[in-house]
């Protein structure tokens, strides 16, 4: 297990699978059980590894879209979520970075594109993401398996956010 899995399972006394449904899983209306790959002592990786629908990937990019809210239900708090894309360091800044050797900006587990926009991506291995745009209320969930992953980011975020546009195009935004 992860050294953060284990910080999590000490501090709340339940195994991290079992805290991540009554805490967050649950109250953000999943309709499929999560799981998380498993060392061969039958340990989380907690770190990494969350295997989910996409439907339920996107409720939880719906879940960062309404601040941490579900149906009026604070279920994270909010500025936490705004934390949470926010970079603070000068080496975590998206953009060209004499700090970083990456262009992305990073926050708690969330990336921040280039030429920043509000929007705000997860990013798994194999080309795994969830991309949030609050400005234009758009989710996008995306799958995948990719063995150049690394090499994609740039071009799966511009993707998203035509994507984005061209949703809102529709809606008249």
């Amino acid at each position: 297990m992860s050294p953060l899995g284990l910080v999590l399972e000490g501090a709340t006394g339940m195994p991290v699978a079992e805290y991540l449904e009554s805490r967050l899983w649950g109250p953000l209306g999943a309709e499929r059980d999560a799981f998380w790959s498993t060392d061969r002592q039958g340990q989380e990786f907690a770190l990494c590894c969350l295997n989910a629908t996409l439907r339920d990937y996107a409720r939880f990019g719906r879940l960062y879209l309404e601040g941490g809210a579900r149906d009026g239900r604070q279920i994270i708090p909010a500025v936490w979520v705004d934390a949470s894309v926010t970079p603070e360091a000068a080496h975590l800044q998206p953009g060209d970075n004499s700090a970083s050797s990456w262009t992305f900006g990073y926050g708690y587990k969330w990336w921040i594109p280039e030429n920043p926009q509000g929007d705000f991506t997860a990013i798994g291995v194999w080309g795994q993401y969830i991309y949030v745009d609050p400005a234009r209320g758009v989710i996008v969930v995306k799958t995948s398996a990719d063995p150049d992953f690394d090499d994609n980011d740039h071009e799966s975020v511009a993707a998203f956010r035509a994507i984005a546009r061209a949703v809102t195009a529709d809606r008249g935004m």
